[in-house]
């Protein structure tokens, strides 16, 4: 099984959409798909298992959203696929204005697809600045992906394969990611949840 081994800088500028989730030094995330009727349900928690955040997949949504929700069940975020460039692209927006927090968008370079992730750093002054994290995979099969920013690597991100499970129905994969200190755990996790239903309809 592939395995990141990663030993990730502190940020100088801590990166958010959250304030309250950045961690201070480097940690680890998990992310674990559940089982439900949308097929799109997550949950991310913290090294020490503690909810970081909850993702509930909308059965009959045509534009595949999914709501966020903190540790204490409370709505935070919602996301929408779109379709951009023949590829489809997602919105995060907050839940009730439908504010967008953050933009996805697919690309080729290099005969792999990557993933940009742009949004308004809130960790950062004045009105935010304006940040762009780029995911990419590492391998064909998509075991471990980098997320980057700039030259600086933010997370490496593992899942958890076994080939023998993976033949039953009710096996549903996992996400271990390492997160640099200064980073915020939930918008890695929403950024890990869009990889997995990527990696799932392919």
């Amino acid at each position: 099984m592939a395995t990141p081994r990663s030993n990730l800088a502190t940020l100088k500028q801590p990166l958010a959409i959250r304030s309250d989730c950045i961690t201070p030094q480097q940690t680890t995330l998990h992310v674990k798909q559940d089982l439900s009727w949308s097929n799109g349900d997550f949950t991310a928690k913290n090294a020490n298992g503690a909810v970081i955040l909850s993702c509930d997949g909308k059965v009959w949504s045509n534009s595949a959203r999914k709501e966020f929700k903190d540790a204490s069940d409370l709505p935070l975020f919602s996301l929408r696929s779109s379709w951009f460039s023949m590829s489809k692209a997602w919105r995060l927006e907050l839940l009730g204005d439908g504010h967008m927090i953050m933009a996805v968008r697919p690309r080729w370079s290099l005969g792999k697809v990557k993933l940009d992730c742009t949004f308004r750093n809130v960790a950062s002054d004045g009105e935010g600045q304006e940040v762009k994290l780029e995911v990419c995979r590492q391998d064909y099969q998509s075991l471990v992906t980098h997320i980057s920013c700039g030259e600086s690597k933010v997370a490496s991100v593992e899942r958890v394969f076994d080939e023998g499970k993976a033949q039953n129905w009710l096996f549903k994969p996992e996400y271990k990611v390492d997160v640099a200190g200064g980073m915020d755990m939930a918008l890695i996790a929403v950024i890990v949840i869009i990889m997995a239903n990527i990696i799932q309809s392919r």
